[in-house]
């Protein structure tokens, strides 16, 4: 997950947290939450082809998925 943060390490105010704030989502689980400034540039770094229509760059929460292995 490079050039993410994690929700947990973002300063108070960031819209990024006032969002999470809004959404009601608990501070417990922020640490499992990442922040994406520039999402479709950090999605290209895994999916190449993905988005390469798309030329404005937006932030972004990101949620990881989980596996038991």
């Amino acid at each position: 997950m490079d050039k993410l943060v994690k929700f947990s390490d973002l300063e108070d105010g960031h819209p990024a947290i006032q969002y999470l704030e809004k959404r009601q989502i608990p501070k417990i689980h922020w640490d499992k939450l990442y922040f994406a400034e520039k999402f479709y540039e950090w999605s290209h770094t895994i999916f190449p082809e993905k988005f390469k229509s798309i030329n404005i760059d937006y932030p972004r929460l990101v949620i990881p998925f989980f596996d038991k292995s």
